[in-house]
């Protein structure tokens, strides 16, 4: 009697365990799916940017810039909900053809976009922002307003200006709610690249080295910004990404601050945007001392 009643306890408790057991590899696997779907919605939404910044910022004539750039003065600006955001233009009309008339009778080269104030603008292709299929929701004024929609905070200034993007709905097969994502493109043309370093400093009291060294900026100048600080030469050749710079005499508060402001890596490519390809290689003429210029051909 007493062995079949110490089996059953001991059944029940097999049965108890096994129970949690189960509920707790259920709990798992929920948060395993879960895990799985927000980074399959986060692949997508990386798919996305790139997808709509090679259709709309892909061609070499194409022009990026800020939102700011909308603004007419600096306190207009600062109203804006959303100055981050990077919009882009054609540079060019909408059938292809340069904004750029030649008349050498009225003084050479005429722009459509100023000789005629209003009559021509440069067409606006949209914003690097998540909006869906829809590409064409967000206009050109859409960045000076704060979203209406639901929306994700990608981080802020030092202004406390925050980065907001649209957020998108995810449906799975049954036409469930399967999360959301949402993304944001910067552009590095508008950022100072603190790794930069000036390679004639060394050069600096020779001819005529020290005059190259003020024919274009060298470096950024970390020292001319909000809470300026100098950046050892050390510190700035040990700037692998930006997070290393909360590393150097900047610190960390001084390096998030200025996350829109600074970079340590920006490439391009030297793209005509005007006319499209890349652009003439002038290098050979300016240094030919005798001031001929050569065929078209010559210079590519």
């Amino acid at each position: 009697m007493v062995v079949s009643v110490m089996l059953l306890v001991l059944i029940s408790l097999l049965a108890v365990a096994m129970t949690g057991l189960a509920s707790i590899e259920l709990r798992r696997s929920g948060s395993a799916d879960h895990l799985t779907t927000a980074r399959d919605n986060a692949r997508l939404a990386l798919m996305q940017a790139l997808a709509q910044l090679q259709k709309t910022a892909g061609p070499d004539q194409r022009i990026t810039a800020g939102a700011e750039l909308l603004a007419k003065d600096e306190t207009e600006a600062k109203t804006f909900a959303n100055p981050h955001w990077t919009g882009v233009w054609r540079s060019t009309q909408a059938d292809g053809t340069s904004f750029f008339t030649r008349n050498d009778t009225a003084g050479g080269l005429s722009d459509l976009r100023y000789a005629v104030r209003n009559a021509v603008e440069p067409e606006f292709l949209g914003w690097m922002v998540s909006v869906g299929e829809d590409t064409t929701k967000l206009s050109k004024d859409a960045a000076k307003e704060p979203l209406t929609d639901a929306a994700i905070d990608l981080g802020q200034d030092e202004q406390g200006r925050k980065v907001m993007a649209p957020s998108v709905a995810m449906k799975d097969a049954s036409n469930q709610p399967s999360g959301h994502y949402a993304w944001w493109a910067g552009d590095l043309g508008v950022r100072a690249n603190v790794a930069t370093r000036d390679a004639w400093e060394a050069q600096a009291q020779s001819e005529p080295q020290k005059w190259w060294r003020v024919m274009a900026s060298q470096k950024a100048e970390t020292e001319q910004m909000n809470g300026g600080v100098k950046l050892a030469d050390e510190d700035v050749a040990r700037l692998a990404s930006g997070q290393t710079m909360a590393l150097t005499a900047a610190g960390k508060q001084w390096a998030e601050n200025h996350v829109f402001n600074v970079t340590v890596d920006s490439q391009g490519v030297l793209a005509d945007a005007a006319n499209g390809g890349l652009k003439r290689d002038l290098t050979a003429f300016l240094s030919d001392g005798d001031g001929q210029i050569a065929a078209k051909g010559a210079l590519a």
